[in-house]
């Protein structure tokens, strides 16, 4: 059976390379579906419509492609040619701006560690299995 990893854009830019341990292993990437995919499963991300200024450029041109249903064909092609990844784009309503980062955001390399996806199996060992 083929995992999904759900995640939200909060952005198109200005996310580090981080490293995810789930489940023992190691994945590398800036958003945890994108790195999971990497490993065989199917990213999906969660996008609000506000996105969408960033997307377009201007409110106007956002509005007109939310009106044609346009939103998360756009959004998978900036993901795509942002991230180098493919994954599949919900939009979601949103209220609300997205706000530009902050400055004061710590670049370089980071080390998330994530709960395992399922219970440990009581065969499994390693750190929760032991």
């Amino acid at each position: 059976m083929k995992r999904s990893a759900v995640g939200v854009l909060g952005r198109f830019d200005g996310y580090s390379e981080v490293v995810y341990e789930v489940e023992g292993k190691e994945y590398r990437g800036r958003l945890l579906p994108l790195a999971l995919a990497a490993g065989g499963a199917e990213a999906v991300l969660v996008a609000p419509e506000s996105l969408a200024v960033l997307a377009f450029g201007s409110a106007e041109e956002a509005a007109e492609a939310l009106e044609r249903g346009e939103l998360g064909k756009v959004f998978s092609e900036r993901v795509e040619s942002a991230f180098g990844a493919r994954a599949g784009v919900v939009v979601a309503q949103a209220l609300g701006a997205t706000a530009e980062p902050s400055s004061a955001r710590p670049r370089g390399q980071t080390r998330a560690f994530l709960p395992p996806l399922a219970p440990p199996s009581p065969f499994q060992r390693g750190p929760r299995g032991r």
